[in-house]
Formats: structure tokens, C-alpha cells, sequence
């Protein structure tokens, strides 16, 4: 990223880039984490379920524990 760049950004044009550009002054990446892939292509799809009001956030986070538990059991 480079935050030089920002003072040529027309927030007034694109006022959301407003927002993203402050998060960016104190934004770290994220750390490392083994089976970050697994973890994410578990969470994303139970999340998005429960967005779309096709599962509670009970029943997401529920399913989540299991899947993940089961892999770690696998290791």
C-alpha cells in the first residue's frame, strides 16, 4: 500500500475510500496461521449462511466448532 498516494485520492468523488484510507494509517497484516485456507474455507460459507437468514449464528458457529474440531482430530 502506499499511503503516499492518498493526497491525490478524490474522497469527494469517492467518499468511501475516506474510511479505507484512515484504516490503512494503522493496518498490520494479518499473522501467519497454519491451515489458514481450511479455517477460512470453513468459516466463509456457515457466516455467509447465517447472513443470508438460512442459519442462525447459533447453528453457524456450532457447525464451524465441528468441522474444524474434526480436522484437528485428523492431524
Amino acid at each position: 500500500m502506499n499511503i503516499e498516494a492518498f493526497a491525490d485520492i478524490d474522497t469527494v468523488e469517492y467518499p468511501f475510500l475516506k474510511v479505507f484510507m484512515e484504516q490503512m494509517q494503522t493496518a498490520i497484516p494479518r499473522p501467519m496461521v497454519p491451515d489458514h485456507q481450511m479455517i477460512e474455507n470453513t468459516v466463509n460459507p456457515e457466516i455467509g449462511a447465517a447472513l443470508r437468514g438460512m442459519k442462525t449464528v447459533k447453528e453457524a458457529l456450532k457447525a464451524i466448532v465441528a468441522k474444524v474440531n474434526r480436522v484437528l482430530e485428523e492431524e
